[in-house]
């Protein structure tokens, strides 16, 4: 029975395989999600798992769990939409398997969708298990290609504890009416896993509503143990997306900057520190990543008037031999200037962060020589 005494919420969970870390998010969910304020359901969606599994012990705690099976493997957008059909409440939360949800999480989106009749989609402060920003809003950088802003700073930036709009949110958790969801369509199925939480944002926000970031939710997401290498699936899925919504992408990044940069107690710290490195202490400062995290470091440092040297990548075939107007060479090119005793400072900017680091460890490197 529905209680109308309280919020009723929807949380649709999609999931292929990886059973140990979904019932790691469901646990946390358990734990970090309050029953007096709060009337939730699960769904969870299997999307033709090949492993077994049986989520009984949770279904014993947290009573409300229904789980919808697909005969094959639909992909993201097709296994939200089936959940969002089996959905009985008001609000619907989108949320990623390998995720963990912190004490207030749901409140933190729920408080925000009901300060303003206008919003129709409330996002998340998604982060890093080593406490750096995984997702604090999606902007569009000067090619019209969404990013995600701030990744990889740590959490206490301030730029992303701010309750804002954007063009856009991730997918990964996100709060929307039930109702809206259902008038939008909800998923276009025309994507497969990537661009179609993007897609939905811009249905919304052409439907009159607001899309708002909720640092009030904050989750851990996992994204390297289930995300692969950009596929041929993605190049399609941001063709569709730009041929769609091409005329109505403006280039939004630069006022985040403007309004966040200056005032940042960390940025002046650290960002100076690496300043004075390049300028005063002749240290090469190389950025590790040629793909699109890495370029948009690039706009970063510019915006802030750091000039890097070099990039390094493994994947040079991929990248060519520049990007940006900046060199690219391999990671064994570090070890060259460090045997030419020359002083090096690497900021990492990859989705690949952990490895990098491992490689930068193993090479010699200090963490004093790399962010």
């Amino acid at each position: 029975m529905v209680n109308k005494k309280v919020p009723n919420i929807s949380i649709v969970i999609p999931f292929f395989n990886n059973i140990q870390l979904t019932k790691e998010c469901l646990r946390n969910i358990y734990q970090n999600t309050s029953l007096t304020s709060l009337n939730y359901e699960i769904i969870m969606v299997d999307d033709a798992s090949t492993e077994s599994y049986s989520f009984k012990e949770y279904e014993v705690l947290i009573k409300c769990i229904t789980i919808v099976k697909n005969e094959i493997n639909l992909g993201f957008s097709k296994s939200c939409n089936r959940g969002a059909e089996v959905a009985n409440y008001e609000y619907l939360v989108f949320l990623n398997n390998d995720t963990i949800v912190l004490e207030g999480w749901l409140e933190g989106l729920l408080s925000v969708m009901n300060f303003d009749k206008q919003i129709g989609i409330v996002g998340s402060k998604l982060l890093y298990p080593d406490n750096t920003i995984q997702h604090a809003g999606v902007c569009f950088d000067d090619e019209c290609m969404p990013f995600h802003i701030y990744n990889r700073l740590p959490s206490s930036f301030s730029g992303a504890n701010k309750v804002r709009e954007f063009a856009a949110v991730t997918g990964a958790c996100f709060m929307i009416q039930s109702k809206l969801f259902k008038e939008l369509g909800g998923f276009d199925e025309i994507y497969l896993n990537g661009i179609e939480d993007i897609d939905l944002c811009f249905k919304v926000r052409e439907a009159g509503h607001k899309i708002v970031y909720s640092p009030d939710c904050t989750l851990y997401h996992l994204e390297s143990k289930t995300r692969k290498k950009i596929s041929t699936k993605q190049v399609k899925n941001l063709a569709v997306f730009k041929e769609r919504w091409g005329k109505k992408i403006q280039p939004d990044y630069l006022n985040y900057y403007k309004e966040d940069l200056t005032e940042d107690v960390f940025l002046s710290d650290v960002f100076l520190k690496i300043k004075k490195r390049t300028i005063k202490e002749n240290y090469v400062l190389a950025v590790w990543g040629a793909g699109s995290d890495g370029r948009h470091m690039i706009s970063f440092l510019d915006f802030i008037e750091i000039e890097p040297h070099l990039f390094i990548d493994s994947d040079q075939k991929k990248w060519g031999s520049k990007i940006k107007g900046f060199q690219i060479y391999p990671p064994q090119y570090l070890l060259k200037l460090k045997k030419e005793g020359k002083k090096v400072f690497v900021i990492i900017s990859s989705l690949w962060h952990q490895e990098i680091k491992k490689s930068l460890i193993e090479m010699g490197f200090t963490t004093n020589e790399f962010f």
